[in-house]
């Protein structure tokens, strides 16, 4: 059992949702036109941009240009790691590689921030959908290049994508899952085949993989760590660095794509710098000595009590909730569902009911957050409600393979009574795992075959801890062996 931060694209990229795209109806690609070239796509309704817009609406084209932005970020992706960095692979699975190193590739096409799953042409110059919907054509841009100077071809794109399927990331072969078939049809152009059933998401996650030099690969291996800099194409390079400790990206001056609509007004600092710390504490204590430009707080203690240095007094650091994105964030414990014990949702349901929300908001996040419901919190897909006419005219010819959940209310997290003792929520959850097929002796619940019910909590952060033992301790309450294990990020 892991903490886990999902946007919709890390949702759809997981093998559960991978099956329940099969009950998608094919209404999300016929959508797209056919038979013509296209700036954009998009899975849901019309994109809001045009084919002649300049950038997008939340870009700043007019801002200045220069300097170094210092920070430490707290996400990653791939096999990125905040904490430290041994190869600049980013691709593999091997390693622990720094944040932000995908600045340096440009995808075939890039995503829109402010609409739900839209993506518009970057190295792509239009995208063609076939009669068939099963087929996408890209021509790509003749100035597209990598950073030596190589022009950026079709077999670059052949290359990247049949290589990453056997050999990359997990994620990002799960990017690529939906493709059937990628072949060069021109120097410039690429068509791209999809599994049969998968429609436009398959598209849409496959154009966000960025694009690797066919070239640059061919006398090294790509499974293999490595610290000198992938070759890319993106506004940014790498520059100065120490494995572990520091990387500077710099702006690449004559980058490409920067006239771009979907570049243009982006990627104003001439240097981003990111620094390692192994810790949270000493990287806050680097930000209050500014030595750090810019900080996520992710822990709502901090947030709560921990601003009130002198730099916040002086108004020298500016501390701000910034607006969320139209695109869903959500955060939750994820379940290993590969232990057969969690795969049924009744054993699911019964360890969320030992978390008590409305207690730890009150105790421990000083009432900062709001619970998450959704995979698509915070946007239009996020269900509400008994489904509408429309929604049940999609669901019906499913009624029977799909949970009869699904056709009521939309599913809740349960509200505690704040005591953090909710003597109801503990008998509906030994109600439930007894149902499941466990067996309570003496207060410990036990398998079919006599062994515990044990749950390990992984945690890479000290900080967490405060969080999951109320959480282990409610959990032992009921009957499971629940014991939390601190992992270091790697």
């Amino acid at each position: 059992m892991t903490i886990l931060r999902m946007n919709r694209r890390h949702f759809l990229g997981f093998s559960g949702s991978a099956a329940f795209a099969a009950f998608l109806p094919p209404r999300a690609i016929a959508d797209i036109p056919t038979g013509r070239a296209l700036h954009g796509l998009s899975a849901f309704g019309d994109l809001k941009y045009g084919p002649d817009f300049q950038h997008f609406d939340y870009a700043s084209p007019e801002a200045p240009k220069g300097g170094t932005f210092n920070f430490a970020p707290s996400s990653w992706i791939w096999n990125q790691n905040t904490d430290t960095f041994n190869t600049l692979n980013t691709f593999t699975f091997k390693g622990d590689a720094p944040p932000r190193v995908e600045l340096t590739f440009d995808t075939l096409m890039a995503s829109a921030l402010d609409e739900p799953d839209s993506v518009y042409g970057l190295i792509a110059e239009s995208a063609t959908l076939s009669k068939d919907r099963r087929s996408c054509t890209f021509k790509l841009r003749k100035e597209a290049r990598f950073h030596d100077g190589s022009p950026i071809e079709a077999k670059d794109v052949v290359f990247t994508y049949t290589t990453i399927k056997q050999k990359g990331h997990p994620t990002l072969r799960q990017y690529l899952a939906g493709v059937e078939k990628v072949e060069a049809t021109g120097k410039h152009e690429v068509r791209l085949r999809v599994v049969e059933g998968r429609g436009a998401n398959a598209l849409l996650d496959a154009v966000v993989v960025p694009i690797l030099s066919e070239n640059w690969f061919k006398d090294r291996d790509f499974e293999a760590t490595t610290m000198e800099p992938v070759l890319g194409s993106g506004a940014y390079k790498i520059g100065n660095f120490a494995a572990g400790q520091f990387i500077e990206y710099d702006r690449v001056e004559d980058y490409w794509g920067k006239d771009l609509p979907v570049q243009k007004g982006f990627n104003h600092f001439d240097r981003i710098r990111i620094e390692f710390f192994r810790d949270r504490q000493p990287q806050f204590e680097a930000f209050k000595k500014g030595n750090i430009d810019y900080r996520e707080e992710t822990v709502s203690k901090n947030w709560a009590t921990a601003y009130d240095f002198p730099a916040i007094q002086q108004g020298k650091v500016i501390k701000r909730t910034f607006p969320k994105e139209k695109r869903p964030l959500m955060q939750a414990w994820a379940l290993n569902q590969r232990r057969e014990r969690f795969r049924d949702p009744r054993v699911r349901e019964a360890i969320a009911l030992c978390f008590d929300f409305e207690w730890t908001n009150e105790h421990l996040f000083y009432n900062i957050y709001t619970r998450s419901q959704s995979c698509f919190q915070g946007s239009d897909f996020q269900a509400s409600g008994l489904p509408t006419p429309d929604e049940l005219k999609v669901l019906e010819r499913y009624r029977g393979k799909l949970p009869d959940a699904i056709f009521g209310e939309a599913v809740l997290m349960p509200v505690s009574d704040g005591t953090g003792r909710d003597r109801k929520q503990f008998a509906e959850a030994i109600k439930l795992l007894e149902a499941a097929g466990f067996e309570r002796k003496n207060g410990q619940f036990h398998d079919k075959d006599g062994s515990k019910f044990a749950l390990e909590m992984l945690s890479n952060s000290e900080a967490f801890t405060r969080i999951y033992n109320p959480f282990a301790q409610k959990l032992r309450a009921i009957g499971i062996d629940a014991s939390l294990r601190l992992v270091d990020a790697s």
